[in-house]
């Protein structure tokens, strides 16, 4: 469930343009890189805690085996970026 406002959507689209996982410029999504699940909370609904990913890495993200090291990747991107969660 999206808690985010468009106008947060558009800043993370604009800023991130692709997946920043896999680089995919199609299917984008906005994902929270700490959710709710793992202690987020709707304060997490800013820039530094959102990413674009595809929407294949988003599942991934959320419900594959292999979540965390996207998450891990999403961490590294953002601090690459000097945001910082």
């Amino acid at each position: 469930m999206r808690t985010y406002s468009k106008k947060l959507a558009l800043e993370v689209l604009e800023r991130d343009h692709w997946c920043v996982y896999c680089g995919s410029p199609h299917n984008l999504t906005i994902a929270h890189v700490v959710n709710k699940g793992m202690g987020g909370t709707k304060h997490k609904d800013l820039a530094n805690n959102l990413v674009c990913l595809c929407i294949k890495c988003h599942e991934k993200c959320d419900n594959g085996s292999d979540g965390y090291i996207i998450r891990d990747y999403c961490k590294n991107y953002l601090n690459g970026l000097e945001i910082t969660l």
